[in-house]
């Protein structure tokens, strides 16, 4: 008589069973070797003024958006042609050389790095680390922020850890360093000139309140800004994100700018306040890439006005550039959208609160 058949599933199930971390750690292996393939990239050098982008370890949850690639997620301005930018991937440092001596503290460069970060409680949020560079006479003169779209800050992060040099003619300086940027991002309001001596707050207009995401013209983000302190702090501009088509939900584990793949989307910045500083635009509509688009010629010289908005419009990449009841055609509006979600301070809250909606998950930015 043949012995009975014992059951072997021990011996069948165990080649499964170690499959599933081999895999596993497979995948983060190859996740990490494709966050490090930056360093593997030629270097690059910059010398006109322009709006220029370099590659590092963070992946924008934006990839597909734009022409631009998933991990070109650093950006370096240059305000005028007297100064070069040279990024050196594998040594990651960027040296900004300018020696030209200005009469009047003059903005010359801003270099700004973006990556992810984890608060206290747990929580992913997009971070960015924000250097201005001015001059005066041939001095340099530099502040550093962060973007960050909880108030608390956050415990770590992942970011490029570059090294950014200063070089006048005569000598050089470093003016940021990885240190630098995680002290600025886990207090990022502590020695900022905004939050202590202006004040800044964020409103969240969509907090605790359902939206229905299916429904055509659903906002997918709401939020406003507030200078001032207490109750003299008032409404300066409002953000909104509205799905024009509607949109669905995330499934678990899908890039969340995905969605942007189909439909009509329109981002909206109403200034809500004469109280709203007019410098400022002038230079985001050259950090945009937008220069060029005759309606905005206002808005350059004065800033967005009380109870004017700007929107941008995109569908499947190309849209147009909206400024009350004008509009303008932009081919490329979708990579627009991408650098203002990506690279503006109120624009990463904008971001944050879109994927947090998008994924069913409460989204809190109060500032």
């Amino acid at each position: 008589m043949a012995p009975p058949l014992r059951p072997r599933w021990p011996s069948l199930l165990l080649p499964a069973l170690l499959a599933v971390p081999l895999a596993a750690a497979d995948c983060a292996q190859a996740h990490a070797q494709e966050r490090e393939a930056y360093r593997q990239g030629p270097r690059q050098t910059w010398r006109r003024r322009g709006v220029y982008f370099f590659e590092g370890p963070y992946r924008s949850p934006m990839a597909g958006m734009g022409t631009r690639s998933a991990y070109a997620t650093n950006r370096v301005a240059l305000d005028d042609d007297r100064s070069v930018a040279s990024w050196d991937p594998a040594g990651r440092k960027l040296v900004l050389r300018n020696t030209h001596a200005y009469a009047d503290e003059t903005q010359i460069a801003c270099v700004l790095l973006l990556g992810e970060g984890t608060t206290s409680a747990g929580q992913t949020v997009p971070v960015g680390v924000h250097l201005n560079v001015s001059k005066e006479g041939a001095e340099f003169v530099t502040s550093l922020h962060a973007h960050v779209a909880v108030r608390e800050g956050v415990r770590t992060a992942l970011l490029l850890p570059c090294q950014v040099v200063l070089d006048d003619g005569a000598r050089r300086r470093v003016a940021l360093t990885l240190t630098d940027a995680l002290r600025v991002l886990r207090e990022p309001f502590s020695d900022s000139f905004l939050a202590t001596i202006i004040g800044l707050e964020g409103v969240d207009h969509l907090a605790g309140r359902s939206v229905d995401l299916a429904r055509p013209g659903a906002r997918l983000a709401d939020g406003s800004v507030k200078l001032g302190h207490g109750p003299l702090a008032t409404k300066v501009l409002r953000a909104t994100f509205v799905a024009l088509d509607g949109a669905q939900p995330l499934p678990p584990g899908r890039p969340w700018a995905t969605i942007f793949a189909r439909g009509g989307y329109e981002l909206r910045l109403q200034a809500t306040s004469s109280l709203l500083p007019s410098g400022p635009w002038k230079r985001n509509i050259f950090l945009l890439g937008l220069e060029e688009v005759p309606i905005l010629a206002s808005v350059r010289r004065e800033g967005l006005a009380d109870g004017q908005t700007l929107a941008f419009t995109f569908r499947e990449g190309r849209g147009a550039v909206r400024l009350d009841d004008r509009s303008w055609p932009v081919p490329g509006a979708a990579e627009v959208v991408r650098r203002y979600l990506e690279f503006d301070f109120i624009g990463a809250i904008v971001a944050h609160q879109l994927r947090l909606r998008l994924a069913g998950t409460p989204a809190d930015t109060s500032r």
